[in-house]
Order: structure tokens, then sequence, then C-alpha cells
């Protein structure tokens, strides 16, 4: 039986795959084949820190960024050119994995880099 993390973060693919099938589609499968990085995700889910899953925005991707990670809003944004094409390309899959893992660790230590960020400020 699913958990309630894991229940989230089927709510969250749903919504995704809602606006972006074929995407979505994909970044379900590759998140059921990578089962240390769907982890993490519910990891992240777990501390409060991963609310959302959008299609990284254009000035994100003009600006050269792959994946994004909005503290101020717990949302992680991933490149729909590289998950519409995951399912038939590996390097594209694999693309997916690095920026996404790279991501949640941002969502985890949120809280962490937040505080030495206040601190950094205040001093």
């Amino acid at each position: 039986m699913p958990t309630e993390n894991e229940k989230k973060l089927d709510a969250m693919l749903t919504d995704f795959e809602k606006s972006n099938a074929t995407e979505g589609k994909n970044l379900r499968a590759l998140l059921e084949n990578t089962p240390e990085l769907k982890q993490r995700l519910i990891d992240a889910i777990d501390k409060g820190n991963l609310e959302k899953i959008e299609p990284l925005s254009a000035q994100n991707k003009a600006d050269g960024a792959l994946g994004v990670y909005r503290a101020n809003d717990k949302t992680m944004e991933l490149p729909l050119d590289y998950l519409k094409i995951a399912d038939k390309d590996a390097a594209a899959a694999n693309m997916i994995r690095i920026t996404a893992g790279h991501e949640i660790e941002h969502a985890i230590n949120r809280d962490g880099i937040k505080n030495t960020f206040d601190k950094l400020e205040k001093d």
C-alpha cells in the first residue's frame, strides 16, 4: 500500500501529466526505473520541501539552466525537451536523472541552505 508521501508524489505527477502528457508519462517511467531518485523526491516531500513539478520556464532555459528548484514555492522545474524524448533517448533520460537528482538535493537541504544564507546576511 502506498504511503501518504507516495500518494503526494503520484498526485504531483498526475498534475504534471495533465498539461504535459508525454513528458509526464516519461517522468513517471523514469522514476519507476530509478527507485533511488524516486525515494529522494519522496524524502523532499516528507520534509515539506517539494510540492509541485513544473516545466522549466522559458527564462530559466534562456539563462542556461537545465533544471531549477524554487525554494520560495517548493517547486522543481524540469526541461520538457529532454522529457519528451526520454523514452527513446538514453542520453536524454540520463540528463533528466542527473538534473532531477541535483535539484532534489536543493529541496532536501532547503532549510539548511536557507539558514546558512540568513546567517550570512545577518553577519
